[in-house]
């Protein structure tokens, strides 16, 4: 199928959304229950076909992107799911803590927006740069330059890595998981921003195609870095740097797809992994963890489980929807800006710039919610609740432009870089994309400059120099 029919279906699909969603609006004036159910079925079933065209484009639900988009989906409407099948979220339940009206609209804002999200995606996607079968097949060649950059990036970040991971399984283990958000728990330092050039330096040590067996061993490394972030009760960092791993391998090593047998076990099996950590962290020092899982699996399902614990960030939208704009203005961008001038090192921001980043509500909107909100744990967040506040239901249109740009950043159109550095990008952005959806753009704009983008300048940089 060629690229303008893909773009065609996506254009009709969302303009079929647009006009749906307007009928429902029409029902916010006379909720029920049933209409609740209706709102809830539109958004499964919208997401349902929005994968299927974007796994036509791609050709693969293994791709970096797919899987991205699928995550971004299940973080923010998880528990619509469950809803349309009749279940009833234990934990965490969205439905009992928004009020009917502002829950409708939370699913009516990002059903269509997820829709303009998608229409970005299949626009900006670019076969020549980003098939699969064509990144499976380069030719990765030794890259000296490239193990170098990568070696330097893991000494940067090896040090605050250690830390942490020392300092959060020294707090769960000693005290258990609810101890993680006491004040004083995590270490607090600038320098623990250096964490995510460990990762980072692990991903272009694997893909400098030194050895095979250099590549085999990194990609260990990141499954044991995996099983001690489930060991500290992280269940989404732990899934992210376990597929991360998994991508090591298909690129590096397999060299050609997953089978439909092993992917289908492997999103089987993948769903355990949640509630596995889940009842782990809960039950630390009670000696009954695998009590507790067996009958935990007994009363409830591994799936309804994942979907009740990962599915709830349509929470902060709701919330937001409630606030803005009866009770405040919407900040019409001032966070994207916010998200821009916190580019820079922190002796340059004085005067405006300064009060404008020291600025929670501009700078972290998700820790002013929290505390406007008066919550003792974080309520998590996303791009669909920043576009809100920013834009109010205008910022559905901003989510073409989020996902067009997050397909942009994985594949640069940078001059002189090999396979090599294709493949290390295209993890490299999934990785830590994927570990910010459910944050503002603070987090992916700031993650893409500092760790992505600083490295490959300077891989270019010494490129260069290699050949004069």
């Amino acid at each position: 199928m060629k690229v303008k029919r893909y773009i065609g279906i996506q254009i009709i699909l969302t303009t079929l959304t647009i006009l749906i969603a307007i009928l429902f609006n029409e029902y916010l004036v006379q909720l029920t229950p049933q209409n609740l159910y209706i709102f809830c079925l539109f958004n499964v079933a919208s997401f349902f076909f929005h994968i299927i065209i974007l796994c036509l484009r791609t050709k693969y639900i293994f791709h970096p992107i797919s899987l991205f988009s699928v995550f971004f989906y299940l973080f923010s409407s998880g528990q619509l799911i469950l809803y349309v099948f009749g279940i009833q979220s234990a934990r965490f339940n969205i439905f009992e803590r928004l009020n009917l009206t502002s829950l409708c609209s939370s699913i009516l804002f990002i059903t269509i927006a997820y829709s303009f999200y998608q229409l970005g995606v299949i626009i900006a996607y670019n076969k020549k740069t980003l098939d699969f079968n064509q990144l499976l097949s380069l030719t990765l060649d030794k890259d000296s330059t490239m193990y170098n950059v990568g070696l330097f990036c893991l000494l940067i970040g090896i040090g605050p890595f250690t830390i942490q991971l020392i300092n959060n399984l020294k707090v769960v283990l000693t005290s258990g998981y609810k101890a993680y958000y006491e004040s004083g728990a995590r270490v607090d330092s600038v320098f623990m921003g250096f964490i995510y050039y460990f990762y980072i330096g692990v991903i272009f040590l694997a893909c400098s195609n030194v050895s095979k067996n250099n590549s085999k061993f990194y990609s260990f490394i990141f499954v044991t870095i995996s099983v001690l972030r489930f060991i500290s009760g992280d269940r989404g960092g732990g899934i992210l740097l376990l597929l991360s791993s998994l991508l090591l391998y298909l690129f590096l090593i397999k060299k050609k797809i997953f089978s439909f047998k092993q992917i289908s076990l492997l999103f089987l099996l993948l769903p355990f992994l949640v509630p596995m950590v889940d009842i782990w962290r809960n039950s630390i020092g009670d000696g009954n963890f695998f009590e507790k899982f067996v009958s935990t699996l007994k009363d409830s399902n591994a799936y309804v489980l994942t979907l009740e614990n990962l599915g709830a960030t349509i929470y902060p939208l709701g919330k937001l929807i409630e606030i803005f704009p009866l009770n405040m203005n919407f900040l019409y961008g001032i966070t994207y800006i916010a998200s821009l001038i916190l580019l820079i090192p922190s002796p340059f921001r004085f005067g405006f710039i300064g009060d404008l980043t020291s600025n929670q509500l501009f700078s972290s909107p998700a820790n002013w919610l929290q505390r406007y909100l008066d919550l003792s744990y974080g309520q998590g967040f996303s791009p669909f609740a920043e576009a809100y506040m920013n834009f109010g239901f205008w910022g559905i249109a901003f989510m073409f432009f989020f996902g067009y740009i997050v397909v942009k950043a994985f594949s640069p159109n940078i001059k002189n870089i090999n396979g090599n550095m294709k493949v290390a990008i295209m993890i490299s952005v999934f990785l830590l994309f994927s570990m910010s959806t459910r944050g503002s753009s603070n987090f992916m704009l700031a993650f893409y400059v500092r760790y992505i983008l600083v490295p490959i300048i300077i891989y270019l940089l010494f490129k260069g120099w290699k050949k004069i």
